[in-house]
């Protein structure tokens, strides 16, 4: 299975659901922890699994997929702060690269600053 297989399965709703619950708990974390995973279908998947619970389609209890998601949302933050709190300052101070542009991180932080002071 080559990448562009992957990605397409991990993009689609139906796919993941009939995965089960790990497929799903996996995407909410990765949608959260992340970076390379902002494509990922998280507020839909949630919408669709609620859906899939209620009517019997996936065999789990509500209590058990509201705490597994509910973790896997922690702990995806977690990761991502993680992350950038250990490597924020290596990736802050690197060249541009495709995906980094220093002139979009000081457009982000002008903005977070400008909206700190309309408080």
């Amino acid at each position: 299975m080559d990448i562009t297989q992957i990605i397409k399965y991990l993009s689609d709703s139906k796919e993941i659901i009939n995965a089960g619950l790990f497929a799903i708990t996996f995407v909410v974390y990765a949608e959260n922890g992340l970076f390379f995973a902002f494509f990922l279908p998280g507020d839909y998947l949630l919408f669709l699994t609620g859906i899939f619970v209620g009517s019997k389609l996936l065999l789990y209890p509500i209590t058990t997929v509201i705490l597994y998601l509910f973790l896997a949302a922690v702990i995806g933050s977690l990761t991502g702060f993680l992350f950038g709190r250990y490597f924020g300052t290596t990736l802050e101070n690197r060249p541009d690269t495709w995906y980094f542009k220093r002139k979009h991180l000081d457009a982000t932080q002008d903005f977070s600053k400008n909206m700190e002071a309309k408080r």
